[in-house]
């Protein structure tokens, strides 16, 4: 808005400055015939400058206040429109947008909404890979104990997905350095230089959004940190405690689900925004928690092949034409990869025609997909490839399975320099 207001100064001022400049031109001495007396004189720059100031609060009413004679549905077509080019990465764009929807419900008395539209330009820092800008954001609305819980919950939902997609322990320890009751409660005894007790500072987090306020969405994410966690902690475990936290990963699981068919039927499950915005990714997660858990037990090879191929059908009834916007494919780049990488384990090259099919959009470099591939899982693989071999996890080995198995796929990441072999 100030950029603005001095823009519609300046403009004043030069209307101003073409009078001075009219007066000492022979145009001028005629005004000057007119106007001897300098009480002419003072009525006449007292208008001017009445009529100046007018036009500029006219200008600043039409270009930053207009907004007062919007009604409901402006408002709502305005944060669609928001909506429409966070998911397109438009990401200077979409935050302004959210950043005037922001004050508007500020200045409307809804400080539920006005913080869910910081939420949502907290996420879209995030996702620019501003994560220095986006995370503190977050952290503010997560932390503010006057908002609702669903509000609280889901900012330190989006607070760990800053970091889920793109593992990288500068953004973890971005999140839990910090003095916070619950930030420092999460991390515990937990060493901010070990990746190990970050990633399990985020489940506990996720923990407590699920107590502020429980979204099927946060049970899918848990159900997926959980699994990543427990391919790590495998070894080291007896098979009554690999059996437990498979239990309650399928626990999770379930939960999600039921949590999931009450959201969907909600009157406002669109315009809320959260449940609409996760629902395909609560499904990656859903997917990744099955394919992580068939690595221990292959019955659940089928129910990730479930949730894959339910996704169309999903796709076509909640998001119809919206499903090829690059937020979206970004989502199924990660579905795409852990469905590929769970039948590469299990039967290799002899589904090699399958698994490059399903991976082959992932390396697009064109269109929608080339522009989420190199915003979204290009990061992913570039950041799994590149960790030290003491950071690595189960993701770094499902990549060098696919690129085993897919030449195309091995000659990428050698072109992309993530890789030498």
């Amino acid at each position: 808005m100030l950029h603005r207001c001095v823009r519609a100064i300046f403009f004043v001022k030069s209307l101003g400055m073409r009078y001075f400049n009219a007066l000492k031109s022979g145009f001028a001495h005629r005004w000057q015939l007119v106007f001897k007396s300098p009480r002419s004189k003072k009525i006449f720059l007292v208008s001017v400058s009445f009529l100046a100031v007018s036009l500029v609060c006219f200008y600043i009413y039409k270009t930053e206040l207009g907004w007062f004679t919007l009604d409901d549905k402006k408002i709502y077509e305005f944060n669609e429109q928001a909506t429409t080019d966070a998911s397109r990465f438009l990401f200077k764009k979409a935050i302004e947008e959210l950043k005037e929807l922001n004050f508007i419900y500020t200045v409307k008395g809804d400080i539920n909404l006005a913080a869910r539209m910081m939420i949502k330009i907290g996420f879209q820092y995030n996702k620019d890979g501003d994560y220095l800008t986006g995370i503190p954001i977050l952290k503010k609305v997560a932390f503010n104990e006057k908002l609702s819980p669903e509000i609280r919950s889901e900012a330190i939902a989006r607070l760990i997905m800053a970091y889920s997609g793109n593992e990288k322990k500068e953004i973890m320890q971005a999140i839990f350095n910090d003095n916070n009751n619950m930030i420092k409660d999460a991390l515990g005894r937990g060493n901010m230089e070990n990746l190990e007790d970050l990633r399990r500072a985020a489940v506990s987090l996720l923990e407590k959004a699920k107590n502020i306020y429980e979204y099927g969405y946060l049970d899918y994410l848990l159900a997926a940190r959980k699994s990543y966690l427990l391919m790590g902690e495998i070894r080291s475990l007896s098979n009554g405690g690999i059996e437990m936290k498979k239990e309650e990963i399928l626990f999770l699981i379930k939960r999600g689900d039921e949590l999931t068919e009450k959201e969907i039927n909600m009157s406002d499950f669109k315009r809320g925004g959260f449940n609409y915005d996760f629902l395909l990714s609560g499904q990656s997660q859903k997917l990744q928690a099955f394919a992580e858990l068939a690595y221990i037990d292959r019955v659940y090879e089928k129910s990730a092949t479930d949730v894959f191929s339910n996704l169309k059908t999903i796709r076509d009834k909640y998001y119809k034409n919206g499903y090829n916007a690059p937020s979206y494919l970004g989502t199924e780049s990660f579905i795409r990869f852990y469905y590929a990488s769970m039948l590469a384990h299990f039967h290799g090259a002899a589904y090699k025609k399958e698994i490059e099919g399903i991976i082959a959009p992932t390396m697009v470099e064109t269109g929608n997909w080339g522009i989420t591939n190199r915003k979204i899982i290009w990061r992913f693989y570039e950041n799994e490839l590149t960790k030290t071999e003491r950071e690595r996890g189960s993701n770094y080995k499902s990549i060098t399975e696919i690129a085993s198995i897919s030449p195309d796929f091995n000659k990428f990441i050698i072109r992309k320099e993530w890789s030498n072999d």
